[in-house]
Formats: C-alpha cells, structure tokens, sequence
C-alpha cells in the first residue's frame, strides 16, 4: 500500500501548536485521560453539592475542557451551554468549540461546523484572537474533511493573519504545515512543497525539534505522492524518517506511533522495489512496536489502514495463507451499509493475493468490487484511480498492455482558452490592420482610396470592439440594481477603454470591482476583456466574496500564465490594478482587496483613504505571495468611491500639472453630501475645466456608492 494512504493518520489528527494538550501513551495506549482523570473526579465530587448556576456551568464546562472522549464533551458541553448568560462570550465559545471538536472526532462535520461557527462568533465579540484562531483552524480542518479546498484554505488563511498580527512563529509555522497538507492532498505539489519548506525553516530557527520532525512527515507524504515509483524517492523518506524517529522516540505522544506506522510502508516499498529482505525486515520490526497503538487507541479507521500495510509484507515473503486470514479479520470490521474509499484499497489487496496465487476468477471479482467503490465515491480526485482499475480490468480480461489515461480537462477552462485565443487572433488583426495601414502610407498619392478605406475599416473594427466591450462591462442598470444611490464615471480616453468595471452578487455580497489595465485603447482593451474572463471563473461565490485577496491572487496567477513570453528569462509586465469592494449590508462591513490602487470612504465629511498591497495583479519583481483580505465596517450615510488613476494623473492646460489624489480626495470630500447624479456632473465639470485644451491622458474611472 502507498505511503499516502498510510500518512492519513497524520491528516485525521492534527495538531495545534497554540492550544495543543500534549498526549501521552503508555505502550500504545493513551492515557491523557488518566493524566487528568483526577481534574475531572475532582471537579465532579464539587457537582454533588448543591451549586447554583455560576458554578455549574464553570465546572461542566471544565469537564468538556479536560476530557478527551466525545460523548463526555458533548455531554457535559451542552449542560454548560444553556446556564451561560449571553455575555458568557468566552465560556460560549469554549463550550462550542470543544463540542465541535467532539462531533468532528466521530465523523459529524455537519454538526461540527454548526458549533465551530458559534464559537467563532463569540470569540469575535470579545476580540479574543487566539480563540478566533483555533476556531478558524478548526473549520479549516472540517472542510478538508469534506473536501472543500477553497473554505479550507480560507479559514487557514484567517489563522495564518492572526499569527502574523501576534507575531506567534508557532502559529505561523502550522498554518504553512496545514497549507502544505492541504495542496498535497490535492496534488498541488509546488504549492505544499513551498510551504512545507517554510514550516521546516521557522522550526528550524526556533530550534523546536518536534515540529522539526512533524515537517519532515509531510515532505516524506510529498515525495511519495510526486515520484512514489523511484528508489531514489524512498531512499530520501527512509532517510527523513530516520530524523523523524530520531526525535519522536524520546517523547510519549501519539506521533511516535504513527511515525513508526508509517516507517511500516516504507520499507515495504524499498523491499518491494530492491527486493532486499532486511527492508522488509525493518517494515515488521516497526510494525511490533506500533501495533499496540493501533489495535487499542488508533482508531478503526487508522487500524485497518495499518493492517493493510502489515498484509502488504506478507506479501512480500508469499505467505498467502496469513495475508487472506488478515484480511478476513479486517473484512469484519467493515460495517454493512458502511461506504468509504478504503474499501478500494481493501480490495485492491485480495486482488493483488490471487493475481499472486494465479487465482484470476477471485482476482477478477475483486477488481469489480474495486471498481464498485470507486464509482460509489467518484469525484474528480478519484478519477485517476478509476482509470487504474479500469486498466486492470483490460489487463486480465484481455491481456492488453495497459493504456496511459489522458487528463480530464476542465469544461470551462477549455471555453477560457477559446476566449483567449480568440481575443490573441483578434489583437492579432488588428495590428494586420495597421501594418496594412503603414504600407499604404509609404505611396499615399497611389493608394490614397485604399488608406482611406483601411481607416473606414479600421475605425468600424474599434467601435465594434467598444460595443463588445460596452457588454461585458456591467450596465449602467445593473449597477443601480445593486446600488440604487450610486453613480459611475466612465469615459475612455480612446474608443475602446483599459479601464473597466463589474457588479454582481455573489451570495449575500454585493460586489463592485474597478480595475485599470496596463496601458488603454486597444491593448488595454484586449487585457480589460482578459480581467473580465477571469472574474467569471473566480468572483462567483460567497466565498469568493468573503476572500477577494485570494479572487487576486488567482486572477494573478491566471494572468501570469496567459501572458508567458516566449524568449528565454523574458517576462511580460502586463497586468492590471484593481479594486474588489464586497459589501455586507446586514453586518453592516465590507471585505475588499486592493492591488496598486486606493479607495476612499466619506464618513461625516471626513476622508478615510483604504490601501491595499503595493503590487498589481500581473508579474511584478518585488511581489508578495499573497493580496490581504481587509474587512472595514460602514454606516449609513458613507460614501464610498472607488477609481482608476486616469483622474489624478490627468494633466491641466495650467502649467501642464496633473490633478493628483490629494486634490481628487478634496473634491470628492466637498461633494459627498450631495445627490449622486449631481456629484457625477460636478465632476464632469470639475475635470473638463482642469483640462482645457489638453487631450486626455488615460482611461478615467471612478464609481461611487452611498451606503
């Protein structure tokens, strides 16, 4: 079995460097209970007595505190729950944040998160923020557990903002150890080796030895899962493992076992791939000194994962006889209607025994179970597996040498590249145009008719492109649809504009973006059509709108790989700058993202300036890894404007000095109070006089919103 499948032990117990309760076993099995047994009898004898409320809920909380049994937790949790005032934030949050934990230890995610959430508001209320911490982590690991990567990587990232504003180098140092877990898991290899190698510098540096080892577990988890046929892959595992063990032997928690459980595995890979018996010799002397932990506290689920690996070295030495015992014992232990992905991996063993015994009718309905399974759960991430089994099939049946399955490809992605290929054609042409037209000019008095009719032809191409442009863009309607007292201000220096912007409601959000491409006319256009093909892919959902730094950081990544030179240690500095403004209007707070812009609210006359990163949504030398989500609340009455930098960079036939903020901000300031449609033609008239006779210089944008 895989080194993957044997490291999900790590993935079901996570830890927690800021509220971690160090556990402890005694040949295998844990006696944290034991350890704090004493704090819970005692704490129980106080229950006898007649206590008024203030105490009980202390002490049942108290209880669900110490202990580490679900069904305790929950139990005396909920006693807590109902004595509690409602200004008992941080007892509130307490009490939901351990019974959110109890349901997610027994499988309930769906409850868990329901708790987790409460206890995250309360937390909120009071400001606590290594509560909102572990409450952010711990929703990041439920949706792991459900396999929803994007509010996973979410709420980790929420963690990884509360380490950095405490400064908390352990706290950073898990988030990017859960961050490369997360990517790992989902095949994203450069992202989790990236953060992986992070966590190993942090812990590194601040000489903690066991996290140290713990990093090392995940990059052995990386190696297998990138390259897990290569001797060389292994021999580095081994190698890290030794390190690992080196340190988790001197300690009593429940890593020491695991680490040993999955030393199991690696060594049956080496001993399978070198065919060397002393590793399959070091694979069973591991598998004794965990198989204590694993048939008494490793759970069901981690002992037939354990198991497994045990049958895989039997294999090894053909002793079929006590691998078919084993896995009979094992088949026991699946529940009836009970449906998980290790059934394929169960199967895919007694499949592999009577392939090994020449038994291919027995081989055969294994492989059929397998593929059962594999259909029960199939999603994208099994798709892979689907294809091996289906492979198998065609191996037995008809003794064809396997066939290499080609990627599936994403549906809307393909309709992506169409757009861009089709906008690539069209630049494409109409730069054909204007060579046409340069050739033309170098004999104007012979071909006078023919510039006249490529500039007809050329002029109708544009307002053509403006009126696609014009409906991309978001009408005028929709705007007030979302923002009934607001105004936009949008007037492109040349047909086709740079500039663009777009509304729309994502969940309970209402979004208005304002963004200003490189350059304007028809190569800003052609990247403004790019930005809006992208935030049709990644500003759909409330959670998009709940985390538009992380709708930039996509947006980057999709427009660094679009815009890829193809000269050597070249790079395209095309991008945009943008402004993502969501608004929640029951909460009364709005979430924005700002790349090389700035945002104005008018509170009261007053101008508050909100700044984002210094960076544009493209390639840039000095970038950052990730945009900031930013939360700001609002009231009733603000004005928010948000605006390209056409305005401010405008020259006036005054002595030829440009606007600038300052004297945008001042303006803006003096009109705020006013009805929107008036301040819309205050400014139209304030820049017309500024200009004079000068041309325009650039794309202007500039949307305001009364809340």
């Amino acid at each position: 079995m895989k080194l993957k499948t044997i490291l999900i032990f790590l993935l079901l117990l996570p830890l927690s460097a800021f509220s971690q309760q160090q556990e402890e076993e005694d040949d295998g099995e844990q006696v944290y209970e034991e350890t704090y047994k004493h704090k819970i009898d005692s704490i129980k004898k106080f229950l006898e007595a007649d206590l008024d409320d203030s105490l009980l809920k202390k002490y049942y909380g108290e209880i669900a505190y110490f202990s580490q049994i679900p069904d305790t937790i929950i139990k005396y949790g909920n006693l807590s729950l109902p004595l509690c005032n409602k200004t008992d934030y941080f007892l509130l949050g307490q009490n939901n944040y351990h019974i959110s934990q109890a349901y997610r230890m027994i499988g309930d995610n769906e409850t868990a998160h329901t708790f987790s959430q409460k206890a995250l508001t309360c937390y909120k209320k009071i400001n606590y923020l290594i509560g909102i911490a572990e409450c952010s982590q711990l929703l990041s690991y439920i949706f792991d557990d459900l396999n929803n990567l994007d509010s996973a990587v979410y709420y980790m990232t929420n963690v990884l903002e509360t380490g950095n504003r405490l400064k908390d180098t352990a706290m950073i140092s898990e988030c990017y150890q859960d961050f490369g877990r997360l990517y790992g898991q989902r095949e994203l290899y450069q992202e989790s080796e990236m953060y992986l190698r992070k966590a190993l510098v942090l812990d590194s540096l601040s000489h903690d030895r066991f996290r140290y080892a713990i990093d090392l577990f995940y990059i052995v988890q990386l190696i297998d899962s990138q390259d897990s046929n290569s001797v060389e892959a292994y021999f580095l595992a081994r190698n890290y493992m030794t390190k690992v063990i080196a340190v988790l032997d001197t300690t009593t928690s429940y890593q020491k076992y695991l680490a040993y459980g999955t030393c199991v595995s690696v060594y049956n890979q080496l001993a399978k791939m070198t065919n060397e018996n002393k590793y399959a010799d070091s694979s069973f002397y591991y598998y004794k000194k965990a198989e204590p932990f694993f048939k008494t506290s490793g759970g069901l689920s981690n002992y037939r994962l354990f198991k497994m690996n045990y049958v895989d070295y039997l294999l090894y030495y053909k002793k079929y006889d006590a691998a078919i015992k084993v896995m009979q014992e094992l088949e026991d232990t699946f529940n009836e209607d009970e449906e998980t992905s290790q059934h394929a991996d169960f199967y895919k063993i007694y499949k592999d025994i009577y392939l090994a015994l020449g038994d291919y009718k027995n081989a055969y309905f294994y492989v059929e179970k397998m593929h059962e399974y594999e259909r029960a759960t199939y999603n994208d991430s099994s798709l892979s597996v689907l294809s091996e089994v289906k492979a198998q099939q065609i191996s037995m049946l008809e003794k064809l040498e396997r066939e290499k399955t080609e990627e599936i490809h994403n549906a809307d992605k393909r309709r992506l590249r169409t757009l861009i290929i089709a906008l690539l054609v069209g630049l494409g042409l109409v730069f054909r145009i204007f060579w046409i037209k340069n050739k033309a000019n170098k004999d104007l008095s012979e071909k006078k008719q023919e510039v006249e009719n490529i500039n007809q032809k050329l002029l109708s191409s544009i307002n053509y492109a403006e009126r696609i442009q014009r409906a991309a863009i978001s009408k005028i309607e929709d705007v007030k649809a979302l923002f009934p007292d607001s105004f936009v201000f949008y007037r492109p220096r040349d047909i086709v504009s740079g500039d663009f912007y777009r509304s729309g409601k994502c969940g309970k959000y209402s979004v208005m973006i304002t963004a200003d491409c490189t350059g304007h006319g028809i190569p800003g256009a052609f990247l403004s059509m790019l930005g809006l093909s992208a935030l049709k892919e990644f500003m759909v959902t409330e959670y998009d709108a709940e985390n538009p730094g992380t709708v930039l950081d996509r947006i980057r990544d999709f427009i660094k790989s679009t815009l890829i030179s193809d000269q050597k240690n070249k790079t395209v500095d095309d991008g945009m700058d943008m402004t993502i403004c969501c608004f929640d209007f029951e909460k009364m707070e709005m979430r924005y993202a700002i790349a090389e812009q700035i945002a104005v609210i008018i509170r009261k006359g007053e101008p508050i300036k909100l700044k984002g990163n210094s960076m544009p949504v493209g390639y840039y030398h000095w970038e950052k890894d990730h945009f900031q989500t930013q939360i700001v609340k609002i009231e009733k009455g603000d004005m928010i404007y948000t605006f390209s930098d056409g305005i401010p960079d405008q020259l006036g036939s005054n002595k030829q000095r440009k606007f600038l903020l300052k004297n945008l901000v001042r303006l803006l300031t003096s009109f705020a109070e006013k009805p929107v449609e008036e301040q819309c033609q205050i400014l139209e008239e304030k820049i017309t006089d500024w200009r004079g006779n000068t041309p325009q210089v650039d794309d202007m944008t500039l949307i305001g919103i009364r809340v």
